[in-house]
């Protein structure tokens, strides 16, 4: 969509404040919550989970799959890269936790450009 800079003005202007649902819904509208909400909420981890996982929004499932699984959490990341259809790196993540029998059968299964690998 096209970047209304009014919108992420307004974001910006009142991101301090204690009352986090206009500006959430500020940043949404200016297309940059994917980015800007991440930052703004970085501090109180759980109210981030908790935004990412009501948003449903693939890429910031997505990118807290990533968070979770650079801090060694990867059954909770596994579930993320489920939730964000990242099968790739859903795969990568049974591989990494030597877990072969279900990596192959997710990849056997998919439509992903994944069913092109026969060895994994």
């Amino acid at each position: 969509g096209r970047f209304d800079s009014g919108w992420f003005d307004s974001g910006t202007s009142i991101n301090n404040y204690t009352a986090h649902q206009p500006t959430l819904r500020r940043y949404e509208k200016s297309e940059t919550h994917r980015f800007e909400v991440p930052r703004m909420l970085f501090e109180n981890v759980q109210e981030l989970e908790a935004y990412v996982i009501k948003s449903k929004d693939k890429k910031l499932l997505g990118w807290w799959a990533q968070y979770l699984e650079s801090n060694g959490e990867m059954d909770s990341a596994l579930q993320f890269y489920q939730a964000a259809e990242d099968i790739m790196s859903f795969v990568r993540i049974w591989c990494y936790c030597g877990r072969f029998d279900e990596a192959i059968s997710i990849a056997s299964n998919t439509n992903d450009r994944l069913q092109n690998f026969n060895n994994i």
